[in-house]
């Protein structure tokens, strides 16, 4: 069966962004002496356009390269993928992030289907990578691992993030960077398989406990608004919570409808805190 990918090559959107070109980068003249600086343009290779000035130490990686390489990867290697996700970032768009979902690199989990009156009756968690660059240093070049949930019936998700790496661009590793996607490629599918979905079917495994969800509510920390949210959502639906994987359940549901849309990182935050409370439990 041939493979379900995006008929929308990354090239077309990468275009349309208008950050399709190679870079390059150009060495400053001092204007008082004329000679060269310490400090570099990165520049478009065919537009000429300006994206930002770095240190000498910045090791430049294309875009283009970055996300063609990882793609040929996932097609000659005959894995499924999904590119759900391309954003850009600053008014040079000089910072991007693109997002895949592996269908079939998953696992499933029961629900009871009553939490929220959600309808839905198996929790499916998919494989989900994101990679991010800039040409300004203002994020490093990252692989962020993770899982993608359907949580409700009307579509919203949610990512949880169980991994990364990440490395400067003054760090030598990115000028090998194909070989890094490739096997931290590899490393991901061992930790999302082994690792994050052993521990989300362990929550599934263990019987709700109150005062270990309480405890868990405290540790995260949340402001006034946020609290009064929750402690809303948990007077409703404490009693129909059967296990920790529906507790999880409740604070994903929060951070999808109230958190992410104002702040991203601190969703996927409030997860993580959450998780590894549950963990210590």
């Amino acid at each position: 069966m041939a493979k379900e990918t995006s008929k929308t090559t990354i090239n077309d959107i990468l275009k349309e962004l208008d950050v399709l070109e190679d870079v390059r980068t150009e060495v400053l003249i001092s204007e008082v002496d004329g000679k060269p600086t310490n400090r570099m343009a990165v520049v478009g290779a065919d537009s000429n356009h300006i994206y930002s000035v770095v240190s000498d130490r910045y090791n430049l990686v294309s875009n283009k390269k970055l996300i063609e390489s990882f793609e040929k990867y996932l097609k000659d290697s005959d894995v499924k993928y999904q590119r759900v996700k391309v954003d850009t970032f600053g008014k040079k768009k000089q910072r991007i992030s693109v997002r895949y979902n592996f269908p079939e690199i998953s696992a499933s989990f029961g629900t009871t289907g009553a939490i929220f009156d959600s309808g839905v009756t198996e929790d499916k968690v998919m494989m989900s990578i994101e990679i991010q660059n800039s040409y300004d240093g203002s994020c490093k070049v990252a692989i962020y691992i993770g899982g993608f949930r359907l949580v409700c019936a009307n579509g919203l998700r949610s990512y949880d993030n169980a991994y990364k790496f990440a490395a400067m661009h003054s760090n030598s590793e990115v000028e090998n960077i194909d070989n890094l996607l490739i096997v931290n490629f590899e490393t991901a599918k061992e930790i999302f398989l082994n690792g994050l979905c052993k521990t989300w079917q362990e929550f599934q495994n263990t019987k709700f406990d109150k005062k270990a969800a309480g405890l868990i509510f405290r540790s995260l920390e949340l402001n006034k608004r946020y609290k009064k949210i929750l402690a809303s959502m948990w007077l409703e639906e404490k009693e129909k919570l059967q296990t920790m994987w529906d507790f999880y359940n409740v604070i994903t549901w929060f951070t999808t409808h109230y958190v992410s849309h104002r702040n991203k990182n601190l969703a996927q935050n409030i997860l993580n805190r959450t998780m590894s409370a549950m963990k210590e439990q």
